[in-house]
């Protein structure tokens, strides 16, 4: 019998007896449910962790688990240490070199929540990328040299920012966004990158890995057997925790959202050319799925509309840059925006521009054509993804901690297929206002 169903038996045997399941090692599978439509299965293991499976025939297989927290705890004093253990992760035996000597991808990465672990590879070796999982998460190492290409890498960043109109740019965003200056909000300074060493990195992820609320998913070719062994000989073997769900880490989320509308100002380094500017909205949380995608398509309508508009105003058309993000690791602060360089001079002639298509959008929304040329283009992103193992285990190894479904995960498509310019106008709407609205400029001289 499968170790996991095994587990799972012993666990319903002592439940009925009126016993205390006690998680063992490995901890057994404790819950276990089917979504009928997507063929995606979600279970509980009596640890605390969340687990997902979804078969997808093909020929290769993703891994990927989610540490809820990394970022969200860091403070000034912290700052850094998620992304330098990420970017050194490693284990005691090995068993990750092991693995990527057999074809397995082993990465890495903090994100302003989480830090995730994804492992893709060819069919047939998930074996080796379950060991290598299992080792990772239990024997947890920093490995000296990827931590030094780690810093060598981020202070020749630091180097290149000085006089770099565009890092001038971005940091100026941010500022202006988060005026009160949290730590977790700014990038992290070359002072922090030297100070971090083996040691504390190592008590960093050490830390995460001993508590961390966990949600892991496996895709692509792997049979259900072999992913729910793998999952209990992984996230299975870690300590009881909290169970992970759209409330984790509430407390450490909650920035003050300044009152709009927000302006922000700088100069660009002597002898660049163009001056950059941007102009947004705050938008959706990622929690508000119906408006994230309907900013989302009026936002990829935008990017059609705008860059010829700009160019009559003074603005390079082809650096237009328009995007709509969701607020996910801190509430209230999703954004659309639109981003462009200009020749001195016209700054404000462009950003009067934007600002009359956002407010054309919220009356009127865009046109039908428009929608149907902005769905197209994101439905063929999405049909590519939907076919890669790694894209479901990716959004699987979140659904959880994002407080989504199966169905909204698998139904992604059809949100967009049905998508109506009606729905597009009342998400510009309800989230373009005075109040939420930002406007920065780098200006460069006027020649």
């Amino acid at each position: 019998m499968r170790a996991w169903l095994r587990a799972m038996c012993v666990w319903v045997v002592l439940a009925c007896a009126g016993g205390t399941a006690r998680a063992q090692e490995p901890s057994p599978v404790a819950e276990i449910s089917r979504h009928a439509a997507s063929g995606v299965w979600s279970a509980w293991l009596e640890n605390g962790a969340r687990a997902h499976y979804a078969h997808r025939p093909g020929q290769r297989f993703a891994v990927t688990v989610t540490l809820a927290g990394g970022e969200l705890h860091e403070t000034a004093g912290t700052r850094g240490l998620s992304a330098a253990a990420a970017a050194a992760w490693s284990d005691g035996s090995g068993a990750r070199a092991k693995a990527e000597r057999e074809g397995v991808l082993v990465e890495a990465r903090a994100t302003g929540d989480a830090l995730v672990l994804t492992l893709t590879g060819p069919a047939g070796r998930e074996g080796a990328a379950f060991d290598a999982l299992r080792a990772m998460l239990t024997d947890a190492r920093v490995d000296a040299g990827a931590l030094a290409s780690w810093r060598s890498a981020e202070l020749v960043v630091h180097q290149e920012r000085a006089g770099d109109a565009q890092a001038i740019f971005r940091r100026l965003v941010s500022e202006t966004l988060h005026p009160e200056r949290d730590p977790r909000t700014l990038p992290v300074s070359a002072e922090r990158v030297r100070a971090i060493d083996e040691a504390a990195a190592l008590a960093w992820l050490r830390e995460r890995l001993a508590d961390s609320p966990v949600e892991m998913a496996v895709a692509g070719e792997v049979s259900r057997e072999s992913a729910f062994d793998g999952i209990v000989e992984t996230v299975g073997r870690l300590g009881a925790r909290e169970r992970i769900g759209k409330g984790t880490h509430d407390g450490l989320r909650r920035l003050p959202r300044p009152n709009g509308p927000l302006e922000g100002k700088g100069r660009a380094p002597a002898g660049t050319k163009e001056s950059l500017v941007m102009r947004g909205f705050f938008g959706a949380d990622l929690s508000s799925l119906d408006d994230v995608r309907a900013l989302h398509v009026g936002a990829e309508a935008l990017s059609l509309r705008l860059p010829g508009l700009l160019a009559e105003a003074g603005a390079d058309g082809a650096s237009v840059r328009v995007g709509a993000a969701p607020g996910v690791e801190h509430p209230g602060f999703g954004l659309v925006w639109v981003a462009a360089s200009c020749a001195p001079g016209t700054e404000g002639a462009v950003l009067g521009l934007i600002d009359r298509e956002f407010e054309a959008f919220a009356r009127s929304g865009p046109t039908a054509t428009e929608v149907e040329a902005a769905c197209g283009r994101l439905l063929g992103l999405i049909e590519r993804q939907m076919a890669d193992p790694a894209a479901w285990s990716a959004r699987l190894a979140q659904m959880t901690y994002r407080g989504h479904t199966a169905e909204q995960v698998a139904g992604v498509a059809e949100g967009y297929a049905s998508m109506t310019a009606e729905r597009v106008r009342g998400a510009f709407a309800r989230h373009h206002a005075p109040e939420s609205g930002v406007r920065v400029v780098v200006a460069a001289s006027e020649r």
